[in-house]
Parts: structure tokens; C-alpha cells; sequence
């Protein structure tokens, strides 16, 4: 790994989702050199303090660039570099041309996204941050052919995939590594015709409040009106919104890279970021909100008319207007009994998933009468239902009684579980065979005796694995003799033997 700039532990890297506050802080030089001495420690992991963004703002660095370096002679090596996203683009080339050996004039510098030529970083001038390099990316180091010269840029592959003339909007984004999450959440908005058109109108332009703390100077706005436009123009089959990511990156860190994230996180995100963009209040007054109570003689409509208006007073946008509403909260005080009404704001609501409810269990009714065949059951129940509802739902289905009823989990045609009512039906699972036998109501001299079917083997033998078909179980009553017993099987397979068989 290369590092451009720095000395001891300059460059080294930490790990990507720790928060300041949390797992670390940032302290001056003197303040660290004052713990070292006090306690001891270390590595010490210095930071420079650069300006970034568009509005050049002032902080601390603690994520370098980390790139991924392809020299155009090895396509297949990769080399990482470390550097500072304020770095120029004649900074990084001198740190890897020095490298590898190669003067500074022999290479040009492309991004190398998805292993193609999107861009040619030709500015040596040029800040990393400014050129839209993001952490984790590949660059390809292209250096001269035999002949001294480069390839025509004529190979150079647009990241906007021209097409034929077709309907407005029409128009996919593709993926930069992970950034579906992005992609479907910015469709979503595109789709939003209100949304749209508001940008594409360019109505949005008047409402800029680029004065405002909480905002991101306008840029949020600017670059998805951009993005709006493109997706729109009914001239691409394909964009890559790199830019955009990059401009999102810089106001969101969490978004840095090409980790996984949750659509509804980065869909918060922009509703409120362009919302604070676009306030129409520049000078937000300090508002005082006093909640009601039950004594408080106005109607419902219009305590919450003076809490949306308490509200408009410091947030004034399109998506006040078209995303915002109110939610009324009513709390009790368990001490006073005090009761506290608001309407508390929200731009979008967290609801869950629905989950059924119920699950459906395929049961096997194997009934007493013998020449009765089996039978199948599609059986609904609760999800945390019990053995007992099975057999109820069953026994609805069938008419056969629910305490005549005994459920079994057959495997490798053997009773592997016998079911007691209050079991949950979670013990089934989807693969199971589920068998219910139709027996005699349990009673102080009935006994349930489970029968098995075997088969010899092509050798004349039984062993474990010819068992065959769907077990029995017969009931019943009172002491019985081996011969009676015998007798009893018999008639349950009368059904099955021939008159000739033994």
C-alpha cells in the first residue's frame, strides 16, 4: 500500500463504521501529547484538517481516499493507495509514478469504474474531491504504447448510454457497487410527478436557501434537479448517477463507498435534506410551543390548525406543502394524571411488515375403517396455534370428532413424533408428513398400538430400510392375547392380502 503525504502513523487506516464521540475523539496535538505523557499509549494516528466540498468546508479528515491503483501493463495487479480526497490529481500521479518508475508525462490518469475508461482525470490541478474520486475506486494508470503516444480517446466508454429518441423518463440507472438502495429510492422520486415537476419546471430555483445551517448550501438541489433533467430527457437508455453519489457522499459520510444500506435510510435523508435546501424561511424565529390538555375548550381541529401553524413558521417548502403532515400524541402522567396533547410533524412514517397471521398445515387422515381410503387436509390455523386447533379445524373438515383424533409426524414410514394437544404448531415444519389417526376417545383401558408395514428385501430378509407405506395404529381395549392381537392386525389388512396369501 502506497501512501501519499504524512509521517508515522498519518495514513493509517481505521475502520469505516466507528463514530466519533462513540469509539474515538479528535484532539489537538497538545492534548494527545499531554494523555500520552499521563497514561501512555499510542500509535498515534494523526489527521489533517482539509476543506471540502463544493463550499469548501473546513474539517477533519479521518477517512483518507483508500484507491485502487490498475496500471494499464498489469490489468490484473491492483496496488492501493492512500491519500487525502484534497489532494490534486498531479499529487496522486507523482506518488504512483514514483512508484512503478514511470515518469509523470508517460501516464494519464482515468476512472476506472467497473474496469472501463469513464473518465480521463486530464486537470493535474484538479482536487480528488472535486474530480467526484470516491473511496474504494478503481483508476487506471494508462501509460504510452511502443510508439510514445496514447490511445485515442475515441475508446473512451460514456457512462451515459446514448439511445434512440423514447418516452420521457424511461431511463435506468445503473449500478456503481451496492448502490441499488440509492438507485430504487431516486426512482421513487423521479416518478413523483408533483416532485418532478416542481425541479423540472425549474420553479425550484426561487425557493434556494443556500443561507441555511441545517441545508447543503443548495448543492442537494442543484444536483438532483441535474439528475431529474438527465433521467427525463428522454435521451439515455442508462445513466451512472456518479455524481450525485458524490455529492451525497460529502453531505452524508454514512453513504462513503460501496457498502449495502437501507433504501429508507438515504430516502430520509434527501426529504429532509432538500426540504432544508429549498425553505422559504431564511430567518427561522424561536417558537414556543405550549401543549393542551383536557380542560383546553378548542376543538381537536383547531389545536392542531395552531400546532401546523406553530410548525409553518420555521419550516416553509414544496415538501412541507406536499410530504408533511401531523401526529397526534397523547400522554398521561402516571404520577398527576396531567394530560399532554400534541401534533407532532413527520415527513414519512416507519410501518411494519405485515406477517400472517396463520399458516396452513397439510394433514394426512388415516380413518378406522379400513377400506376407507387416506385423505388430505389443507388445515388453516393460528401461527401460534397449538396441536389442539389442528385437530379442531380438522375435525370440522372431516366430522370426525376432535378427541378421535391422534396427530403423528411420520418419517421413513415410521411414526417419528406423537402430538400432544397443547403443543405449539410451531414443532411442524413445512417438510414434515403430518398423519392424523382417527382412533377411539382415550380412556382408562384403551391403548393406542402404532403398526408398521415391512417388506423382505430381494434377499428374503427384513432389515431398517424396507419399511413401506403409511403406519397404523389401531386401538384397543382391555387386555388382549398375542392371537387376538394377530387377528386384529389381520382384519386391518384384509383389505391388501389376497385370499391365497399365507
Amino acid at each position: 500500500a502506497l501512501s501519499a503525504g504524512g509521517d508515522g502513523g498519518a495514513q493509517l487506516r481505521i475502520r469505516r463504521f466507528i463514530h466519533e464521540g462513540t469509539h474515538y475523539e479528535v484532539l489537538c496535538e497538545a492534548a494527545w501529547r499531554l494523555l500520552v505523557e499521563w497514561y501512555g499509549g499510542g500509535p498515534a494516528l494523526p489527521r489533517h484538517v482539509v476543506e471540502l466540498g463544493y463550499v469548501r468546508r473546513v474539517q477533519v479528515e479521518v477517512h483518507p481516499l483508500c484507491l485502487r491503483v490498475v496500471m494499464s501493463d498489469a490489468p490484473d495487479a491492483e496496488h492501493v493507495v492512500t491519500i487525502s480526497k484534497a489532494a490534486r490529481v498531479r499529487e496522486l500521479k507523482r506518488v504512483v509514478c514514483d512508484a512503478h518508475g514511470v515518469a509523470v508525462s508517460d501516464v494519464r490518469v482515468w476512472d476506472y469504474h467497473n474496469r472501463h475508461k469513464s473518465k480521463h482525470l486530464a486537470d493535474g490541478a484538479e482536487r480528488l474531491d472535486d474530480a467526484h474520486v470516491i473511496d474504494n475506486q478503481h483508476l487506471l494508470f494508462e501509460k504510452k504504447g511502443a510508439d510514445g503516444r496514447f490511445a485515442a480517446l475515441m475508446s473512451e466508454r460514456d457512462v451515459r448510454r446514448a439511445a434512440a429518441p423514447q418516452p420521457p423518463g424511461l431511463c435506468g440507472l445503473a449500478n456503481m457497487g451496492n448502490t441499488c438502495f440509492m438507485a430504487s429510492t431516486l426512482q421513487c422520486l423521479s416518478n413523483t410527478r408533483p416532485l418532478r415537476l416542481y425541479f423540472q419546471s425549474g420553479a425550484y430555483a426561487a425557493d434556494v436557501n443556500s443561507d441555511n445551517p441545517l441545508g447543503c448550501k443548495g448543492e442537494l438541489a442543484d444536483v438532483f434537479s441535474e439528475l431529474l433533467g438527465v433521467l427525463w430527457s428522454g435521451a439515455y437508455t442508462s445513466v451512472t448517477p456518479r455524481e450525485f453519489k458524490c455529492r451525497l457522499e460529502g453531505f452524508a459520510p454514512q453513504f462513503t463507498g460501496y457498502q449495502q444500506h437501507d433504501s429508507q435510510e438515504v430516502l430520509a435523508f434527501l426529504l429532509d435534506g432538500l426540504h432544508e435546501d429549498l425553505n422559504r424561511v431564511k430567518k427561522k424565529p424561536y417558537v414556543e410551543q405550549e401543549d393542551a390538555d383536557e380542560t383546553d375548550t378548542r376543538s381537536e381541529a383547531e389545536i392542531a390548525a395552531q400546532f401546523w401553524s406553530n410548525h409553518r413558521r420555521r419550516n416553509d417548502s414544496f415538501f412541507v406543502d406536499w410530504f408533511q403532515g401531523q401526529l397526534k400524541s397523547k400522554v398521561r402522567c402516571p404520577e398527576c394524571a396531567k394530560v399532554s396533547i400534541t401534533f407532532d410533524p413527520y415527513m414519512y412514517l416507519s410501518l411494519p411488515l405485515p406477517v400472517p397471521t396463520t399458516r396452513r398445515i397439510v394433514v394426512t387422515l388415516v380413518r378406522r375403517n379400513v377400506a376407507a381410503a387416506a385423505q388430505r387436509y389443507a388445515c388453516i390455523v393460528p401461527i401460534g396455534g397449538t396441536i389442539r386447533d389442528l385437530k379442531r379445524v380438522l375435525s370440522e373438515l372431516s366430522g370426525v370428532p376432535a378427541d378421535a383424533l391422534a396427530v403423528a409426524d411420520v418419517y421413513c414410514h415410521k411414526i417419528f413424533k406423537h402430538f400432544i394437544g397443547d403443543e405449539n404448531v410451531t414443532r411442524i415444519t413445512d417438510r414434515d408428513d403430518i398423519v392424523a389417526y382417527e382412533v377411539l376417545a382415550d380412556g382408562a383401558n384403551v391403548r393406542h398400538v402404532p403398526v408398521y408395514h415391512r417388506v423382505p428385501s430381494s434377499t428374503g430378509y427384513y432389515s431398517s430400510n424396507t419399511f413401506n407405506g403409511v403406519p397404523r395404529i389401531l386401538s384397543i381395549v382391555g387386555p388382549v392375547t398375542h392371537a387376538q392381537l394377530a387377528q386384529l392386525i389381520r382384519q386391518q389388512l384384509d383389505h391388501v392380502i389376497r385370499a391365497d396369501d399365507d
